[in-house]
């Protein structure tokens, strides 16, 4: 079966993301109004910010061995981390936001009167 996958150019591949779940028909109509959205704006007044994740104690998902392995939980530290463009590119925001996480949070503690009011 090896030398079979190697003469024809066949390799295990892992299947990542939602891409193949993704409706382009809708897709092209979302776009054709973001289009129309920003039709009045020049391109160093439109933004974008995007925002993912670092899974920083994440365990790799492949091994290489003779045995079988059972699975585990996944560890689920991660940071944060948030982009800021505009879509001429000249304005790129040099400061990246990385949100960690904290113990104990500062606006839950019963000592902050300014959040009681609000939903969190």
């Amino acid at each position: 079966m090896e030398k079979f996958g190697k003469h024809h150019c066949i390799k295990m591949n892992r299947i990542h993301g939602e891409a193949g779940s993704t409706d382009i028909e809708l897709l092209q109509i979302d776009m054709a109004a973001i289009k129309e959205k920003i039709e009045g704006y020049s391109a160093c007044d439109i933004y974008n910010f995007d925002e993912t994740a670092l899974f920083y104690a994440a365990s790799p998902r492949t091994t290489i061995s003779h045995q079988k392995f059972s699975g585990w939980k996944d560890n689920k530290k991660h940071l944060t981390v948030d982009l800021l463009c505009n879509a001429d590119g000249m304005d790129k925001w040099s400061d990246i936001l990385l949100i960690g996480h904290a113990r104990r949070p500062n606006c839950f503690n019963k000592n902050n009167k300014k959040q009681e009011a609000s939903d969190h």
